[in-house]
């Protein structure tokens, strides 16, 4: 966060956002800032990547999610720092968890997380996604296994104009499926300026 210039007599609410941590203020008064976290049932940030705070109606809390009837898990992916993993378990042809995020247009992020196959039915098709709005999305299809973690990226996506709000999350198409999800991430994508005299 960059610090907010000349905020004088007004309320500012921060509701939409990636980064993590409290912006700073070099001036304020008269006024209000506040910071909105998601509840349980909302998704509108990145609360709950690590899927420690359990589940609520077959999905994951702070996570949309449709065709899903999920469930808190003990398995962790690997080096984990955390206790449960989320199970993404769908006895339907088309299931989805998923997050809402404001991104600022320009901006290149990366969604990435590990998954473990637990039952497979029907050969369904797991797909990791990261989409716009106007339906542009990149995917990649997680390498699941059987009792074995992998871990999965979504290449680099541009947020284009006009594509803000970014939906990012996994779904099945095809067939059921039964899978682990744990620790993940959606991060600013590493970039290269050569003006840039930190990535020296």
């Amino acid at each position: 966060w960059g610090p907010l210039q000349g905020v004088d007599a007004a309320r500012i609410t921060v509701k939409d956002f990636i980064e993590l941590g409290k912006p700073s203020v070099s001036r304020s008064s008269g006024g209000t800032i506040s910071l909105e976290r998601s509840s349980a049932s909302e998704d509108f940030d990145l609360a709950n990547l690590d899927f420690e705070s359990g589940v609520s109606s077959g999905g994951p809390n702070h996570w949309s999610s449709s065709g899903v009837s999920g469930s808190r898990a003990s398995a962790t992916s690997p080096g984990s720092p955390g206790r449960y993993s989320f199970r993404y378990d769908s006895n339907t042809s088309s299931g989805y968890v998923r997050k809402t995020v404001h991104v600022e247009s320009g901006t290149t992020v990366e969604f990435s997380g590990w998954v473990r196959l637990n039952q497979s039915f029907g050969f369904g098709v797991v797909r990791a996604f990261v989409r716009g709005q106007g339906g542009r999305e990149l995917t990649v299809r997680p390498d699941l296994q059987f009792g074995e973690w992998a871990y999965f990226q979504v290449p680099p996506f541009e947020v284009g104009a006009s594509e803000s709000p970014i939906q990012f999350g996994l779904r099945n198409a095809g067939g059921s499926t039964d899978f682990y999800l744990d620790d993940c991430k959606l991060e600013i994508a590493r970039w290269w300026d050569c003006d840039n005299r930190a990535n020296l």
